[in-house]
């Protein structure tokens, strides 16, 4: 009699944690709605990436020939052709390691695709130290994006600055 109450109390204790653990669930996984879709929220990481890292490789494989951008730091915030960016970027770079300028790309972004032509829109946070001041902001991103070869690649980038969650941290 004890070996069958002591049996039962196994089962049912197995039970419960198969049960709790079946429960559990980890972190979501994005669902897209097309490979389109998912390669460019990957160009949108990568971009995030390469430009935290200083790493000025990684960030001119980003942009097509012909791009035009907009940068954050030094020269003026002007738009620049990839090749006024790669004779730039080291000092670019520079500027924005000294004022530790982190990008975050806060998904999803809003996609319009034509083709191999995409637009889109994508909110990012910018924090970057001021006189000693942590200075955070939210920025709304906008890229267009151009397929070569089956790689999507930045044709056009800027930013316009957000209202929203704008601040400064202490």
């Amino acid at each position: 009699m004890k070996r069958t109450a002591l049996g039962l109390c196994a089962f049912w204790a197995l039970a419960l944690l198969l049960c709790g653990c079946a429960g559990t669930s980890g972190p979501a996984v994005p669902v897209y709605e097309s490979a389109d879709h998912k390669n460019i929220a990957k160009l949108l990481l990568d971009w995030q990436e390469a430009w935290n890292a200083g790493d000025e490789r990684a960030v001119a494989r980003l942009y097509a020939d012909h791009a035009r951008m907009a940068v954050r730091i030094a020269l003026s915030g002007r738009m620049l052709s990839k090749k006024e960016l790669l004779a730039n970027l080291d000092q670019i770079l520079f500027e924005q390691k000294r004022a530790k300028l982190s990008l975050e790309v806060l998904l999803p972004p809003r996609v319009e695709l034509s083709g191999s032509r995409a637009e889109v829109a994508v909110p990012v946070r910018v924090s970057y130290m001021d006189g000693g001041r942590r200075i955070t902001a939210v920025q709304l991103q906008y890229f267009t994006l151009t397929r070569i070869r089956y790689i999507w690649r930045i044709k056009r980038s800027r930013y316009e600055h957000h209202a929203l969650e704008a601040g400064v941290a202490k």
